[in-house]
């Protein structure tokens, strides 16, 4: 955060002398309002963002007019704040305005392009459209297979985003093998403990974990976490999900305490960095909770999920899938507990 704010300091003055030094728009004008833009999506400030993207565009709109490559990518830049905001349709509109002017002035067959048929890839996906959302990644793919062979770091990139889709439609083998070409190209590029490499760690041990192979899973999961302690630290919510991933698997094989240990620890980052009432919270108290039901703990097992239920429903609508899911898991060990509490009561 320090970073950002010295940076969006140092823009700010930069455009301040820029406005001074000239009276008309110009493209140092335009650059500047867009790095500040880049700022605020950063830092999750969505409106500033589309405020100074909208400068920037308007500069060069009257410099170049609205089919240049640079008002391409001011129309990525503000697919990609749409896209944080989780408004799909509208960065689609903007991808698709970004992918008509780099085709027409690229062609088909450069890298600009293959990043934003990517981009379409990433939208269909968060859509759940899964066809297209393989349809953009594997032609983005083919792009970049033309311009830099198997071996680049763009390519891995693109085959995670693959196997993460298959992943989604359940065809884990297919995704093992996405995630492993992806693993492969990360691990000649950055070497095994870069961060790039972690991320693809977690997700081979993901699929290890949904096939059942727990020791390979355990195996990625912790050298993903050993990575990311080594890069941000203890109080990372990175890590608080690596943490969690483990907890998980332990309480899968039947092993609570070791579950519990993990979990815990998960759930002290994310109340530290983020609070009580956040969506990380809620997870690591709902999984804490499961872990405690299956001991049989009924009492802590209900205290934690009407946590989870309290902290979902100030976060989501009442449609939400993962509040209906805790709510009704709430049913479940309140149920087992008043049996439990009737078998405890002597009768009279």
């Amino acid at each position: 955060m320090k970073k950002y704010n010295q940076s969006l300091e140092y823009y700010q003055k930069s455009l301040k002398l820029n406005k001074k030094l000239s009276k008309q728009d110009n493209i140092s004008e335009s650059i500047y309002y867009n790095k500040i833009g880049l700022i605020y999506n950063n830092q999750d400030k969505y409106s500033e963002a589309l405020k100074y993207f909208q400068k920037s565009f308007d500069i060069l709109e009257k410099l170049y007019g609205k089919n240049s490559i640079s008002i391409a990518s001011i129309y990525v830049n503000m697919g990609l704040v749409f896209e944080a905001k989780a408004k799909y349709n509208k960065a689609l509109e903007y991808y698709r305005m970004a992918l008509k002017i780099k085709l027409a002035k690229y062609g088909q067959n450069h890298i600009s392009t293959a990043n934003t048929y990517n981009n379409l890839g990433i939208i269909f996906d968060a859509k759940n459209n899964f066809d297209k959302a393989l349809k953009y990644y594997n032609i983005s793919l083919k792009i970049k297979k033309k311009i830099y062979g198997n071996s680049h770091i763009s390519m891995a990139i693109t085959y995670n985003n693959i196997g993460a889709i298959y992943n989604k439609q359940g065809d884990i083998d297919k995704a093992l093998k996405y995630f492993k070409k992806s693993l492969s190209i990360n691990t000649s590029v950055y070497g095994k403990f870069h961060i790039s490499t972690a991320k693809i760690y977690n997700n081979v041990g993901y699929i290890y974990n949904s096939k059942k192979q727990y020791k390979k899973a355990l195996r990625y999961y912790k050298l993903a976490l050993l990575i990311k302690r080594k890069a941000y630290g203890s109080n990372s919510i990175s890590n608080a999900m690596s943490y969690n991933n483990i907890g998980v698997l332990y309480k899968t094989i039947s092993k609570y305490d070791k579950a519990l240990y993990y979990l815990q620890k998960a759930l002290k980052i994310s109340k530290k960095v983020h609070g009580e009432n956040n969506k990380y919270t809620a997870l690591f108290y709902n999984n804490i909770s499961k872990t405690y039901y299956q001991q049989h703990k009924y009492q802590k097992a209900f205290d934690l999920m009407e946590k989870t239920v309290n902290i979902r429903k100030k976060l989501f609508k009442s449609d939400n899938r993962s509040l209906k899911a805790s709510i009704k898991n709430l049913k479940v060990i309140k149920s087992k507990l008043d049996k439990e509490t009737k078998k405890q009561t002597p009768t009279k």
